[in-house]
């Protein structure tokens, strides 16, 4: 498969299960700049039929069987439960096994329900900072959906971590599996390495033996994005700097943050004008330039008026202080 230097690169680790969860809006928004690499130890025919479906819309696939984790050739115990989507490389916490989690399936409306064990697999694992070796490229966006094993998916990234723009996760607030990784491991590890948090999606909030009120916040999808300035700073010696700067406001496009868009392809016009328009026009990324030229007419429009409040109020105040000397000089 060949990859150009323009395309969108997204590593998906974790089934599809008929979507591939918050990156599918990049992927529908640029759906021929994507190449999506899935890793899953399983395939399953709703993989089949989600990359059936992506393909015809102009997406490259390619699919490899491999069990990711931190180390390569680790013996990995799987847990592979009746309800497929709750399988993991850990078990389920005891503690949490009896409360009412926020997504109920028919007849399955607790963790321990969810959790039941069907049988064990055990897969030797491969890091990420092989497979990007061997393949020789480095993801845009990495997509981790592990049940648990996120934290350490991202440690066996390596150094690459921080050639990543940005990632998406599932995390955990409370240790629904047993010596899993959780928000706060991830959120330190991705803060050194220059990410800052976006959104969290997908929200669950799990209930204590009984489903009442609003329950206790437990499960998300995290949306994370190389900060601005780590990106400028890390990246000012890359040939494919800005290029690699447009696909990341291309990426932040893709989930409206449009105000992050805005400011990264600022500071890129700022050192190489004329490289960004027409690197923008000349890959299909011309969205953006019209992005730019709709936020720079509201921003010098947001000045305009400011500037009218301005001298307004100033108008007002200087009335105010003639009134107050007229009437002090009739006293």
């Amino acid at each position: 498969m060949k990859i150009n230097t323009q395309d969108i690169v997204l590593f998906h680790v974790g089934g599809s299960l008929g979507s591939y969860g918050p990156i599918d809006s990049i992927i529908n928004t640029f759906p021929k700049k994507c190449v999506v690499f899935g890793f899953e130890a399983r395939e399953e025919e709703k993989d089949k039929t989600i990359n059936s479906i992506l393909t015809s819309k102009g997406v490259r696939i390619n699919l490899l069987n491999a069990f990711i984790g931190e180390e390569d050739g680790k013996s990995q115990e799987f847990y592979i439960n009746k309800h497929p989507e709750s399988s993991s490389a850990f078990p389920p916490n005891p503690e949490v096994l009896d409360e009412v989690i926020s997504v109920p399936y028919v007849g399955i409306p607790t963790w321990r329900e969810n959790t039941i064990l069907e049988r064990k697999l055990i897969f030797k694992t491969n890091s990420l900072r092989k497979i990007i070796a061997e393949y020789g490229v480095v993801p845009d966006v990495l997509s981790v959906d592990a049940q648990g094993s996120e934290l350490g998916i991202f440690k066996g990234t390596g150094d690459y971590l921080k050639e990543i723009n940005a990632l998406v996760s599932e995390v955990e607030f409370y240790e629904i599996y047993l010596g899993q990784g959780l928000y706060g491991d991830q959120a330190a590890l991705l803060h050194d390495a220059g990410f800052r948090l976006v959104e969290i999606f997908s929200s669950q909030y799990w209930h204590p033996l009984v489903s009442s009120g609003k329950g206790l916040l437990t499960v998300g999808e995290a949306l994370w994005f190389k900060g601005v300035d780590s990106f400028m700073r890390t990246r000012a010696d890359d040939p494919d700097f800005i290029i690699k700067g447009i696909k990341l406001a291309a990426i932040a496009y893709s989930f409206k943050r449009y105000s992050y868009a805005y400011q990264l392809l600022k500071r890129l016009i700022s050192q190489r004008g004329e490289e960004v328009v027409g690197q923008c026009k000349e890959y299909g990324f011309d969205i953006l330039l019209d992005m730019l030229v709709r936020l720079d007419k509201k921003s010098a429009k947001g000045f305009s008026n400011q500037c009218f409040v301005k001298a307004f109020f100033a108008k007002v105040i200087n009335k105010i202080r003639s009134i107050l000397l007229a009437l002090l000089e009739i006293k």
